[in-house]
């Protein structure tokens, strides 16, 4: 396993799944798992505490987003690897009604001009945040239903996101249709016109225990 691999893992994957759109049928969603399996180690850290962060797109303060998840994209793979990259953190958690994402870039990061964000959730229920462009007037996201049984549908608009600095957002727990004590898990693409830029983690998921009234307590020595 070299830095490189999963670079040109993620461009295969992405010529094939171009294939797909030109010939106007859906991508499988092999092509969107990572054909490498790496044995490295992701730096990711599991929320501790509620959070209940200001969305507006600046650090407003440290102290928001600290009891957060944490996933440092690329910080076990290479320099090459890790400059290739727009990404540089994702910092994700809860209160009891919300769940909240930030995403960092990596300082100087230059974003394609059609750049989109896509969340998505695949446990316990299945969901997709679509940011369809990422730019300084952004004020809203479609929430749609993924069940892979079923045709995907549009559930709303979630206006709690700003991105200025950062991107942050927050969408209703009801909403993802996600329940107390539930185990909880995700990843995120960086898109261009529909074609997969980055994937956080490129290999398998976020993840996440649904808090209630107990959870501080039962995490604080963590």
């Amino acid at each position: 396993m070299t830095d490189n691999d999963l670079i040109f893992d993620e461009l295969f994957r992405t010529h094939l799944q171009n294939v797909y759109r030109i010939c106007g049928a859906p991508i499988p969603d092999v092509l969107k798992t990572n054909i490498c399996r790496s044995e490295v180690a992701r730096e990711v850290r599991k929320p501790t505490d509620l959070i209940t962060p200001v969305i507006d797109g600046l650090m407003t303060s440290y102290y928001e987003w600290a009891g957060a998840g944490v996933y440092e994209a690329g910080r076990n793979m290479g320099a090459m690897y890790r400059s290739e990259r727009a990404v540089d953190a994702i910092h994700f958690g809860a209160d009891l009604t919300t769940f909240y994402l930030r995403v960092d870039l990596r300082k100087g990061a230059e974003l394609p001009a059609g750049a989109a964000l896509r969340v998505n959730f695949v446990d316990p229920t299945h969901r997709a945040l679509i940011v369809g462009r990422l730019a300084p007037d952004l004020a809203s996201a479609e929430l749609w239903a993924t069940d892979p049984d079923s045709k995907s549908r549009k559930l709303g608009d979630i206006r709690l996101i700003k991105f200025d600095k950062i991107l942050e957002l927050g969408i209703p727990l009801a909403d993802l249709g996600w329940k107390q004590r539930e185990e909880a898990a995700f990843f995120v693409q960086l898109l261009d016109k529909d074609v997969e830029l980055e994937r956080h983690p490129d290999i398998g998921t976020l993840n996440m225990t649904v808090p209630d009234e107990s959870f501080a307590a039962e995490n604080w020595w963590v």
